[in-house]
């Protein structure tokens, strides 16, 4: 069973995984990218950091574009994703301080 996903820019086609399973799945790289965060490193590093597990994720996308039918761009680009993907990580990265700034401070 196939399922579709159509938006203005993009178009997925997933075969046997719903929309759910590719959430999860962005939800559990988000979360190693938190949980393995450089905190106590330069600025350089960190924005390297973004950049890296950013141009992972792109690199598939941009691999399965274009050697499969699984994703095919409307009016979209590799850039686009990858802007769009390293800001997502740092929006989340953001909140996740901002949310549990004060647990991390009443810890022992």
């Amino acid at each position: 069973m196939k399922r579709h996903f159509h938006a203005a820019l993009l178009s997925f086609v997933m075969p046997g995984i719903g929309q759910v399973h590719n959430r999860q799945f962005a939800k559990g790289i988000l979360l190693l990218l938190l949980e393995h965060f450089p905190e106590n490193k330069h600025f350089l590093f960190k924005f390297l950091y973004y950049c890296f597990h950013t141009s992972i994720i792109t690199g598939f996308e941009i691999f399965a574009e274009k050697y499969t039918t699984i994703i095919r761009y409307k009016n979209w680009t590799w850039y686009w994703s990858f802007i769009t993907i390293w800001c997502s990580y740092f929006l989340s990265r953001i909140y996740c301080k901002w949310f549990f700034h004060n647990e991390s401070e009443s810890n022992y």
